[in-house]
């Protein structure tokens, strides 16, 4: 999913002249486009990675990405410009919530060692993957029409999360031990 959070943030770059003309964003709005997904992203995750180790992370993880695919859902049906906006926020948000939970499955899931820093590898790597695969096919998809760079998030995000409910561990983890 991290891969998603992260390719939907590049896609967008790449859809920005589409979406301003089509719904007349003056130059200086358009980039709210942007500002609003990453302000709610970035200023949420603190919350997101308490509220994962509050209520459980599968359960925030699960929150999170029906949040982000409704959002993206909204953000293609978007007819003005405040709409779109409002979708950002919403999806923004639902990014900071799979975020932090998903990073805390990753170190619940695999034992401390080799095993667990490959899957650290790879899920930091999705950044980067994310983030070039998101200006490629932002560029293709605003080609055709800039809600696909939001569409492209539902079948994902449906598919993530029916996996996630069929495979990872339900309940909260244990506490941490105080340290010494």
């Amino acid at each position: 999913m991290q891969f998603m959070v992260i390719l939907d943030g590049s896609m967008v770059v790449s859809a920005i002249p589409s979406i301003q003309r089509d719904l007349d964003f003056s130059p200086s709005s358009i980039a709210w486009v942007l500002d609003a997904y990453m302000l709610a992203y970035g200023g949420f995750l603190l919350v997101g990675g308490k509220a994962a180790d509050s209520f459980g992370r599968r359960r925030l993880f699960c929150a999170g990405l029906v949040l982000f695919t409704i959002a993206s859902l909204a953000c293609a049906l978007s007819a003005d410009s405040w709409q779109l906006i409002a979708a950002r926020v919403a999806q923004g948000l639902g990014a900071a919530l799979v975020s932090p939970a998903a990073f805390a499955l990753v170190t619940d899931l695999f034992e401390e060692g080799p095993v667990r820093n490959r899957a650290m590898v790879l899920w930091g790597g999705m950044n980067g993957v994310g983030g070039a695969a998101g200006v490629l096919l932002g560029g293709l998809f605003s080609a055709v029409a800039w809600q696909l760079a939001f569409l492209i998030n539902i079948p994902v995000g449906a598919l993530v999360l029916l996996l996630a409910l069929r495979k990872l561990p339900k309940g909260r983890p244990p506490p941490p031990a105080a340290s010494t």
